[in-house]
């Protein structure tokens, strides 16, 4: 994460929001990925806040894993429609940590980003299926910075975020995140 401090941001004029769901979607050992259940709510998302810019960044495996449970052209028809906005960016680089940086803030439910997102000192919106989750499916470590995160357990929780934390900049995590 020390390459994260020395990249310089770009100037914009609109807001950047990450959604990177993870690939888990039918997978019992590590069921992390909320992304069945938000796939239309990110399909909604651009419609609905044409003033923010959306990168659809999902986990490198739910192409794959979406073709195995949907099928080729359920997952290629989901792909083109949520690109087809204007205000839709699909980015598939291996090196994340320069969107990471010019981002505003991010939407997942990804292992690893738990951590790695911190480092921007950016809001953050984990999506859960319950509370419970929590401590079942994360370390200590983890369940430490997702004291540091907005969580979402239903659409209007991720609606709430981007209207409040992204968009009016109400942040009350910001400065337990900063100290975390």
């Amino acid at each position: 994460m020390d390459k994260l401090a020395g990249i310089k941001c770009k100037n914009k004029t609109r807001k950047q929001i990450l959604l990177c769901p993870h690939h888990t979607i039918n997978t019992k050992e590590l069921d992390l990925s909320n992304f069945l259940k938000y796939s239309d709510l990110f399909l909604e998302l651009p419609k609905l806040y044409p003033e923010i810019d959306f990168i659809f960044r999902p986990h490198q495996l739910l192409k794959y894993n979406l073709i195995n449970y949907r099928g080729d052209e359920k997952t290629n028809k989901y792909y083109e429609k949520i690109i087809s906005y204007p205000n839709v960016v699909y980015d598939n680089n291996q090196d994340y940590l320069e969107t990471f940086a010019n981002s505003d803030a991010m939407i997942h439910d990804c292992g690893s980003f738990t951590a790695e997102y911190l480092f921007t000192s950016k809001p953050c919106c984990h999506m859960l299926k319950n509370v419970d989750d929590i401590k079942r499916k994360f370390l200590p470590m983890g369940q430490k910075c997702l004291d540091n995160y907005y969580k979402a357990f239903n659409k209007d929780d991720i609606l709430n975020f981007i209207d409040n934390v992204v968009i009016k900049g109400i942040d009350p995590m910001k400065t337990k995140e900063i100290s975390f």
